[in-house]
């Protein structure tokens, strides 16, 4: 039995969100019906979700500040629920800014996101995360399709852009030395150098732990923490966030 610690609440959250492969959630099914801490946890998780999901809904800002709770005790509850729920809401949202598929198109997302920044930011270049979830090989080749096309259109426009594919999940076969896409993966890196490849770390490890052995990685592939911390940090570092 897996114990109810070893799971992380980033691999728990990618169960609710359906992103684990079928052994990766059957093992955690398995272990849930033996664990009842661990049920407790996914429960609590995906209830919290839910509560966060239906408190925003239909709140728009408010035209000026709220006046504070005249008694300290009542102000300070309610500044430590609403940093809670601020904190929740970047967890739990983690998925939530962008789905990329067949009838989108890479370049007119970048488009909107350069006008974005432009207007908000005032920069000049273009930050966007593609997050890959899966390993089916038509939606990848239709992602790598796109992603060259972008990075060509920018480099003739002469715009700055800077590209990086997280992968976790079955989206880490992508990344994986053993990967069909190996040789067009190399190419692209070779040539666009503002283009980067990262894995899960968490990922692998669950990865290595199943196939009882190290799992390579392509060279240019660069392990972080979590898919996770690496979409909360880039994504307040201002990057635009698209979802496979």
């Amino acid at each position: 039995m897996t114990h109810e610690k070893d799971y992380s609440d980033s691999i728990l959250n990618a169960f609710i969100d359906g992103e684990l492969d079928d052994r990766e959630k059957n093992h955690l099914i398995a272990d849930m019906k033996i664990d009842r801490a661990l049920k407790e946890r996914v429960l609590r998780l995906r209830e919290i979700r839910e509560l966060v999901q239906y408190a925003y809904k239909g709140i728009s800002a408010p035209e000026r500040p709220h006046q504070f709770e005249r008694r300290s005790g009542v102000r300070a509850i309610n500044l430590y629920v609403a940093s809670v729920v601020l904190v929740i809401g970047v967890l739990v949202g983690w998925g939530t800014q962008g789905y990329f598929n067949s009838g989108n198109s890479l370049l007119k997302f970048a488009e909107i996101t350069e006008q974005n920044n432009i207007i908000t930011n005032r920069e000049n270049v273009t930050r966007l995360m593609i997050h890959v979830t899966t390993d089916d090989p038509a939606r990848l080749n239709i992602m790598l399709d796109e992603t060259e096309k972008l990075l060509k259109q920018y480099e003739l426009n002469q715009k700055d852009l800077e590209m990086s594919i997280l992968t976790n999940a079955r989206g880490i076969n992508l990344v994986l030395a053993s990967t069909p896409f190996a040789n067009r993966l190399h190419e692209l890196s070779d040539r666009y150098h503002n283009i980067t490849l990262k894995a899960c770390s968490q990922t692998l490890k669950r990865l290595s732990k199943d196939e009882l052995g190290n799992i390579e990685l392509l060279h240019e592939a660069e392990v972080v923490p979590s898919a996770l911390g690496e979409v909360i940090k880039r994504r307040q570092q201002g990057w635009s966030y698209i979802k496979i």
